[in-house]
């Protein structure tokens, strides 16, 4: 068939080759641009592929006036949050991830938390019993409720670690992720940073020898707290509410 006698587009329904099937076009190219969107969004995908095993502890501590509460964390966030004077209440919800239904449990009774209590002091702590070279199978969201007047020290591997609204000293630190201290307007502190970055809306009063990357500072009049923050491969935000 030459270019004068070849069928136009509306007879193509009658053509004898492989263009009898242009009807398929349109709907193909539909399933395939579906597909493509979806498998992007990750729901063809499964999330990750991996299974996920959860369960979660809560305990609450009777403490006095000036409480401390220290927390170590193997991997995961930190949120740390005022409440009732007299109480420290602990929730955490540890988790297990494996390829498998049966490697995330495995992985979830490895983690371990152990909390104690001494005098006014309450420690948290999770760990791996036995320890696994593989990083990653197990991790812990903790969340604590403390009196305004308590001091903090929390400490994970990876992940946010957030301390709010508390008025005693405050150590914080991730390995990989970020810290962020929100206190009030009028708070006065003594500052030492070590970051890849900081981010404030306080003003700082920096001492000699600071850094981009190591900061000692003074914010207020009379700074009787001290804040020693660490995030050696992330960011420490200090800030009061807007």
């Amino acid at each position: 068939m030459n270019q004068a006698t070849r069928p136009e587009p509306e007879s193509w329904d009658e053509a004898t080759d492989l263009r009898r099937f242009w009807w398929l076009i349109p709907p193909l190219t539909f399933a395939f641009l579906t597909i493509g969107v979806i498998y992007q969004t990750g729901s063809l995908r499964g999330g990750d592929g991996l299974e996920r095993k959860d369960e979660e502890v809560h305990q609450v501590f009777r403490v006095g006036d000036a409480p401390e509460i220290d927390i170590d964390n193997i991997s995961g966030e930190i949120l740390v949050e005022p409440g009732d004077v007299g109480t420290i209440e602990v929730s955490v919800q540890r988790q297990g991830v494996g390829t498998s239904e049966e490697a995330a449990f495995a992985n979830l009774t490895r983690l371990q938390i152990r909390m104690q209590q001494f005098g006014d002091r309450v420690t948290v702590t999770t760990f791996e019993d036995p320890p696994s070279g593989i990083a990653g199978g197990t991790r812990a969201q903790i969340h604590v409720i403390v009196p305004r007047s308590a001091a903090v020290r929390a400490s994970t591997g990876s992940g946010l670690v957030q301390v709010n609204g508390v008025e005693g000293d405050i150590q914080a630190r991730t390995g990989l992720g970020t810290v962020d201290v929100i206190v009030v307007r009028d708070a006065a502190f003594n500052l030492v940073v070590s970051a890849t970055r900081l981010t404030t809306n306080f003003d700082l009063v920096t001492q000699k020898g600071a850094s981009d990357q190591s900061i000692r500072a003074t914010v207020g009049v009379n700074p009787r707290r001290t804040f020693l923050l660490s995030a050696p491969s992330g960011s420490v935000i200090i800030r009061h509410p807007e």
